[in-house]
């Protein structure tokens, strides 16, 4: 960075947080009970990882 400047600090309330550990706990129930998109329709592989398309 150049002198003088610094981070912006994240402001956005789903970074951190307890809307964040909410997040977590929503995803790891949807993650567990569907294993198909909810936009597509095809299956969402899991071992893939973002940003590929069919990356959960």
């Amino acid at each position: 960075m150049p002198n003088g400047a610094r981070a912006r600090p994240n402001l956005r309330p789903d970074h951190n947080g307890p809307q964040r550990a909410q997040f977590e706990s929503n995803k790891k129930k949807i993650y567990a009970t569907q294993k198909i998109c909810g936009i597509c329709g095809k299956p969402v592989d899991f071992r893939l990882k973002f940003p590929h398309p069919l990356s959960a």
